[in-house]
């Protein structure tokens, strides 16, 4: 879990729960909006286990520190728009959207597609 944030200075700040859900709400809000949100973290490591490979568990445990928080939101094509809907109406076909996104954003992905 994330308890701690880089701050610009590079130092280590810890991540309060109004903080906390403050982010939260701003990455809900992003994604609702289309947006694909990537977390990048870091852990500090110490000398003894530093030539060790960390299982799963234990990223899982780990007390993680955000270094930043990327957002990126895939441009549709009218061009792609179009020709699939003049295949599909040629063809009889029915078009169905699939996408590991939110369900807002795949939304959004649809309509901008349509």
């Amino acid at each position: 879990s994330v308890t701690h944030f880089i701050d610009t200075q590079g130092r280590s700040v810890q991540l309060l729960d109004t903080k906390a859900a403050t982010l939260k709400d701003t990455i809900t809000k992003m994604t609702n909006n289309g947006v694909r949100v990537q977390m990048i973290c870091c852990h500090e490591v110490s000398r003894r286990h530093s030539q060790s490979v960390p299982t799963e568990d234990d990223v899982l445990r780990a007390k993680l520190g955000c270094i930043a928080i990327l957002g990126s939101q895939e441009a549709t094509s009218e061009q792609v728009a179009t020709a699939i809907e003049s295949c599909a109406a040629e063809n009889g076909i029915n078009v169905r959207l699939i996408t590991n996104q939110s369900k807002p954003a795949a939304k959004l992905l649809a309509q901008q597609s349509s």
